[in-house]
C-alpha cells in the first residue's frame, strides 16, 4: 500500500471502522457456515468415520495449526514495529531533553 493511500485511510476514521466491521462480519458469517458444515459432517460419521471424514478432520487440525502460526507471526511483527516506534519516540524525547539541558547550562 502506498503512503498516500495509508494517509487517506488514517485521515478518515469512519472508513477505518466501517472497513474493520465489514471484514469482521464477513469472517463471522464464513466461520458460522464452515463450523456448521463441519460439525454436521462430524456428527453424521461419529461412530465410524470414513477415510474422507478422517482426512477432513486432519485438514481441520492442520488449518488450526496454520492459523495459530500465522497469528503468532502477525503478533510478533506488530510487536517489533511497536518496539521501533517506541524506541524512536524515546530517542526523540532524550534528544529534546538533552537540548533543554544544554540550553540551561549555557544560560548558567
Amino acid at each position: 500500500m502506498n503512503p498516500t493511500t495509508l494517509y487517506a485511510l488514517y485521515a478518515d476514521p469512519f472508513r477505518i471502522w466501517s472497513s474493520f466491521s465489514w471484514k469482521t462480519s464477513e469472517m463471522i458469517l464464513a466461520s458460522v457456515q464452515v463450523i456448521g458444515h463441519r460439525s454436521t459432517q462430524m456428527r453424521a460419521s461419529e461412530s465410524s468415520p470414513s477415510a474422507a471424514d478422517r482426512r477432513e478432520i486432519a485438514l481441520m487440525g492442520q488449518e488450526k495449526i496454520d492459523a495459530t502460526v500465522e497469528s503468532a507471526q502477525a503478533m510478533a511483527l506488530s510487536s517489533m514495529f511497536l518496539a521501533q516506534q517506541l524506541g524512536a519516540i524515546a530517542i526523540k524525547q532524550m534528544l529534546t531533553g538533552m537540548g533543554a539541558i544544554d540550553q540551561l547550562m549555557f544560560l548558567a
